[in-house]
């Protein structure tokens, strides 16, 4: 049995390795052509393609699916001479709020597009400028200003990022995280996280606090508990109106359980995490709500 199922594994990782050269082939050829120049085999290509599949389901509610193809071509003999990026999302999207980096969080949104990096360092801080150029009828600009930098305090590291953010369709705005890290042995982090985020075109902002326990078993499996409350400007209410957005109240709107599980089952192949949470918001008297997300990623 053990060795039926370490055939079945040899055969998975060495197909999806056959994939991987020919998306590593192609990404070269397009390379050279744009680039007028050869191939130079000793630049590796980091191309990468992923197949997510996302579902999320909330008590009292339906249970939704969202397939995802998340695409990084790297053309390195094009970077070399213009700094030029191609993906199919934006890793930097601001406009998809707080909760974009949090467990459980739904992929990012396809946004075709290329951008330019400009990145130096000031002191310890490290300073970012990018243009991107989204490929939309009509095409899309956007620029982002971002600064960050991870310092030691006392017995903590300070993790600060600043970024100041406009798109030609969703406005402007800013944001500024602040987190507190403490390790508590060499697999057991404690952080408390501090996000702010005001987007100008409806005038809110948001704030996400609270504490997190992450916990690395080994390379493959890890496991993190966070606690964390939303607060702004929104007024939510039932039947909420149009002008609910631009008010002066700034209330606590939810608050939020999470706990994940995330494990490598084939490393760089297929690596998948189950987040059940526990929800608390505004608009349903903070009555509990049980949810639960799964998500699946192939990696070529």
């Amino acid at each position: 049995m053990a060795n039926s199922e370490s055939g079945f594994r040899d055969t998975i990782v060495e197909g999806n390795k056959a994939w991987s050269k020919k998306i590593d082939s192609f990404a070269a050829e397009v390379d050279s052509m744009l680039s007028n120049r050869k191939s130079k085999r000793k630049l590796k290509n980091k191309s990468q393609v992923s197949l997510v599949h996302f579902v999320q389901s909330r008590e009292g509610g339906t249970i939704d699916q969202t397939p995802h193809i998340a695409v990084n071509l790297r053309l390195p003999q094009l970077e070399e001479q213009w700094k030029l990026k191609f993906s199919s999302y934006d890793e930097e999207d601001e406009f998809e709020g707080l909760q974009r980096n949090r467990s459980g969080a739904a992929p990012a949104e396809n946004k075709a597009g290329t951008s330019l990096g400009v990145a130096s360092k000031f002191m310890d801080i490290d300073t970012l400028f990018r243009p991107r150029l989204e490929f939309q009828d009509p095409l899309v600009t956007s620029f982002l200003l971002k600064f960050n930098s991870r310092l030691p305090w006392k017995f903590m590291v300070l993790n600060w990022q600043a970024k100041f953010f406009t798109h030609s369709i969703d406005g402007v705005g800013q944001s500024f995280s602040l987190d507190f890290e403490k390790p508590l042995t060499d697999s057991l982090l404690l952080r408390f996280f501090n996000e702010q985020q005001y987007l100008d075109r409806d005038n809110v902002l948001n704030v996400s606090q609270g504490p997190s326990l992450l916990y690395k078993l080994n390379d493959l499996i890890a496991f993190a508990q966070t606690i964390s409350f939303n607060s702004s400007n929104r007024n939510v209410v039932a039947n909420e109106l149009p002008e609910a957005y631009n008010t002066d109240a700034y209330h606590l709107q939810s608050y939020q359980f999470i706990f994940s599980f995330s494990h490598k089952l084939l490393k760089n192949v297929f690596h998948y995490s189950v987040n059940p949470d526990l929800l608390f918001i505004k608009e349903r008297n903070f009555k509990g709500q049980a949810g639960l997300s799964l998500r699946l990623e192939i990696i070529f």
